[in-house]
């Protein structure tokens, strides 16, 4: 940030992921304002509140204030410094955390936890807006946490949402479709990961052709 001084969001993306829909200069948030984006269809956090209360010793404001997310944020710089200036502390708190991701009452990673909880247990709460959610896929009969990486354009996978085998190239084009028919608020699809040099090549412009709307 001191190298930078005119930036005004971090984008805090995983992975390999690739996106659907990208915010763009014109749809970024408003200055001091941080997006998340939320899991889908995920157990609201009053189902777990009493376990952390009873398996940890987080001061009780910290427990209401824990959320869940996930890991595509776009933080404001002043949420970036809050986190900054209060490490050592917010790592304090989130080491009780740190035993219970693999616990099955629980089971999220710390970075689907620890920002955004910090950020409205300090009391910033008002500067986080939620934009959506991420699109993903599963393998059929195969239903766990770990969701299915796409490594070709057109391989068939058998996929929990669809009754005949899909390819990525036909999926990126169903999902292009819905976004601009509904405004879907599934802004990306993740776990994209090609993995030959030729689709690489033709993925691309495809993903340009969806960027382009």
């Amino acid at each position: 940030m001191g190298r930078c001084s005119n930036v005004q969001h971090f984008a805090v993306v995983s992975g390999v992921d690739i996106p659907l829909q990208v915010l763009g200069k014109h749809n970024l948030p408003p200055l001091g304002i941080s997006y998340f984006l939320e899991f889908p269809e995920y157990e609201g956090p009053a189902n777990w509140l009493p376990f952390l209360r009873q398996a940890t010793k987080l001061p009780p404001k910290y427990i209401s204030t824990v959320s869940f997310h996930h890991n595509w944020p776009v933080l404001s710089v002043q949420a970036v410094s809050i986190l900054v200036d209060n490490y050592h502390r917010t790592m304090r708190l989130a080491l009780q955390l740190l035993p219970l991701t693999t616990n099955p009452k629980f089971h999220l990673g710390m970075n689907e936890i620890v920002p955004l909880t910090t950020l409205r247990y300090l009391g910033h709460g008002n500067s986080i807006q939620n934009v959506g959610t991420t699109a993903l896929h599963f393998p059929r009969d195969h239903f766990t946490r770990h969701p299915f990486t796409w490594s070709s354009l057109d391989g068939e996978v058998n996929t929990t949402f669809y009754k005949t085998p899909m390819t990525l190239r036909r999926l990126l084009g169903v999902h292009n479709r819905v976004q601009k028919r509904s405004g879907s608020t599934y802004l990306f699809l993740r776990k994209v990961h090609v993995q030959s040099a030729s689709d690489a090549r033709e993925l691309l412009p495809i993903m340009q052709q969806l960027w382009s709307e």
